[in-house]
Parts: structure tokens; sequence; C-alpha cells
């Protein structure tokens, strides 16, 4: 292969692989099974340029930005809402939380334009009619974690995850 080790493969749940491949401990087994030049071991971090959050995660988005340098871009599956409890802005939203609290900048959202479906999907049915709504944003390395797993700045461990917030969408 011209280029080795550039792709790693991983089966399963993107919510329990997106974590785990991010992880410096998966990195270090990997590393081990590797010999270094001169028997040294190198701690690095897989980095992407655009990150991509699933909606069926509820920490991905998180999860993705935390292992991250600043100046990545971060989107996420397209939602119904920007409301939503779960990916964008709504209560306890992944991208609230990381708005919040200086992890994301530059903050821009889409909507689509209506459409009817002409056959059924996963999520919704023939003849409904949908408008998707998605944000970009770029990471701030305010929220990034150092090789060994801790919060750099001044956040504190596990405040990404606290719950919080009321109903109402910042603008």
């Amino acid at each position: 292969a011209k280029y080795p080790n550039r792709l790693h493969h991983f089966v399963g749940d993107s919510c329990r692989t997106v974590p785990t491949m991010l992880s410096t401990e998966w990195q270090q087994q990997q590393q081990q099974q590797q010999e270094q030049p001169n028997n040294q071991q190198r701690q690095e971090r897989y980095q992407c340029d655009l990150l991509h959050g699933s909606s069926l995660c509820r920490s991905d988005n998180i999860d993705l930005v935390e292992n991250s340098p600043c100046g990545t871009l971060l989107t996420s599956t397209a939602m119904n809402s920007l409301t939503d409890k779960a990916v964008y802005f709504g209560k306890n939203a992944q991208w609230r939380k990381l708005r919040d609290l200086g992890c994301i900048s530059n903050i821009t959202c889409f909507t689509e334009e209506d459409m009817v479906l002409d056959r059924d999907f996963v999520f919704n049915t023939k003849g409904n009619t949908m408008s998707h709504k998605f944000c970009f944003a770029v990471t701030t390395g305010k929220c990034q974690k150092d090789l060994n797993g801790a919060a750099q700045g001044k956040m504190k461990k596990g405040m990404l995850r606290k719950e919080g917030g009321d109903d109402e969408a910042k603008s």
C-alpha cells in the first residue's frame, strides 16, 4: 500500500466507536503493536479536518470536538428543528453546550427547501413534507483534551456532559 495505516475501519455502533477511536488508549494500543524507531512510543491523536456527528448519539458531537484541534469543521445530521433536545440548540443539546462553553464558533445554519417525499424512508413516509435544518461550526480548541485525556484551559472534567439550559434557542 502506498499510504499504510492512513485509514482505519471500525465496525459497530458509532455512538461507541467514535469515543473509542478518538481516545488515547486506542492509539497507544495501536502503537504498541507497531514498534516505533528506537523503541520510542509516540502519543498522537487521529485528526480529521471535517467532522460529522450522528443524530442518534447523545455525545458524539462533544466527543468529536473534545478530541479535535482548533479550526476543525463540525457538522451534524440534518434535523427537522434546530431546537431539538439532542443535537443542536434545544435544552441540553450538544451544540448548545459546545457553543455556550466557547468550544465552537462561526456557526452557520441552513434550511432546505420543503420537499414532498415520493417514497418511504426510515424516519418519514411517502407523501409527507420534509425540510431539514443543519449547521456548520468551527472548533475553537478551548474544549480540546490533551493527549492524556484531560481537558485543556479552564474546562473542568464533565462540564460538557452536565445537564442544564432552557428550552429557548439562543440566536
